[in-house]
């Protein structure tokens, strides 16, 4: 009895596994961007930037406050995987503050900014530094 539940228990880690893979690696679309243009992503999509660097979208936090009692804004925040052909980073990016950051820190030439976000899509502009 007991090796027919680890047997149901380890069936169902890979299961979740095989499923958060699909997720995250299949079940997305691409899109093409250009630098200085805007573009929108949903879910887990990604956007390929001029041929150089992808930008997917990992999730949005709602970190809002809704009650009327509440003393603070809150916000959306987004976090996306950056890469280009050396380096991949994980950058948080907010809806009211730091809504634009430059990629320096990390070796990467580039300025990613969040243009607006309702909380099922994000609107962002990627720009080349000099």
């Amino acid at each position: 009895m007991k090796k027919l539940i680890k047997f149901i228990i380890s069936l169902g880690i890979i299961l979740f596994l095989v499923w958060a893979s699909y997720k995250f690696f299949f079940a997305c679309e691409e899109q093409y961007a250009d630098f200085g243009h805007k573009f929108i992503l949903k879910g887990y999509d990604y956007a390929k930037v001029g041929d150089e660097l992808t930008v997917k979208l990992i999730n949005i936090k709602d970190d809002r406050c809704l009650d009327e009692s509440c003393e603070r804004e809150g916000q959306f925040i987004v976090k996306l995987l950056i890469k280009d052909d050396h380096h991949i980073v994980i950058e948080k990016l907010g809806s009211v503050g730091e809504s634009k950051k430059d990629l320096t820190k990390h070796k990467l030439n580039y300025s990613i900014e969040l243009t607006h976000t309702d909380g099922k899509e994000v609107s962002l502009e990627v720009n080349k530094l000099k």
